[in-house]
């Protein structure tokens, strides 16, 4: 294919991708069922439904209620697109758009459905795990489950100890733990800015699984040169 029929192909999943970040947490019915507009509930014609375009077209507004249309709609069709054309493989691709609706919707709501993380170990697994991968997948839930526990909830959530484990299963060693170090690195420079800014406080929740999420999507697609860069640091 095309670098251009990519690009159209992973905007018509990024336009699929925004029905799973809204319809997953609520429970609702994805596969089937038509799109309606969240403000007015009018149910959505094929040509209000295309990716970027109708966007553009209807101004960022409902045709029917002219409310404003979040803007998340097109970046996550246009960044979708960009995973089809920078994926270097079917699997890489599949992960980087589970990544993303991961991360998306535990920003938003701070949680992680365990059906994502299903697909990840079933593609980790089709794509064959080694004996290393369930290691990293032991140790990386292991430690999560005990800052789990010690805290009692309070410093990360059980959805972060299921997707530190799925992440072990899919990128073994020394993939974890490259991800998880970007995610600490980059949840405590945003914690200080926060903090500094008075925009949360020590108890304010951070939404870990999106960031754990982010360094796997960049892990995914520059994994060699981060390698090549940690290796120099010795930081294994």
């Amino acid at each position: 294919m095309t670098i251009v029929s990519l690009f159209i192909l992973g905007l018509l999943v990024g336009s699929f991708l925004n029905v799973l970040m809204y319809r997953l947490p609520r429970g609702e019915q994805f596969v089937a069922g038509h799109s309606r507009c969240p403000h007015c509930g009018h149910e959505l014609a094929w040509y209000d439904l295309l990716p970027v375009i109708s966007y553009l077209m209807l101004r960022a507004r409902c045709r029917y209620c002219h409310a404003r249309i979040s803007v998340q709609y097109p970046i996550i069709e246009l960044v979708s697109g960009l995973f089809f054309v920078l994926g270097h493989s079917v699997v890489a691709i599949i992960f980087l758009e589970v990544f993303l609706v991961i991360a998306v919707i535990d920003y938003q709501h701070l949680i992680i459905p365990d059906s994502l993380l299903v697909v990840l170990g079933i593609v980790g697994i089709v794509d064959g795990v080694s004996r290393t991968d369930v290691y990293s997948a032991l140790v990386a839930g292991g430690f999560f489950f005990l800052l789990w526990l010690v805290s009692r909830g309070r410093w990360i959530g059980f959805g972060d100890v299921k997707l530190a484990g799925a992440i072990g299963l899919v990128f073994g060693f020394p993939g974890t733990l490259a991800i998880i170090y970007g995610a600490v690195i980059i949840g405590g420079l945003l914690g200080v800015i926060l903090l500094s800014l008075k925009k949360a406080t020590m108890k304010t929740a951070l939404p870990f699984g999106t960031l754990l999420s982010l360094c796997a999507g960049i892990y995914i697609l520059f994994q060699d040169p981060i390698l090549e860069v940690l290796a120099s640091l010795s930081f294994w």
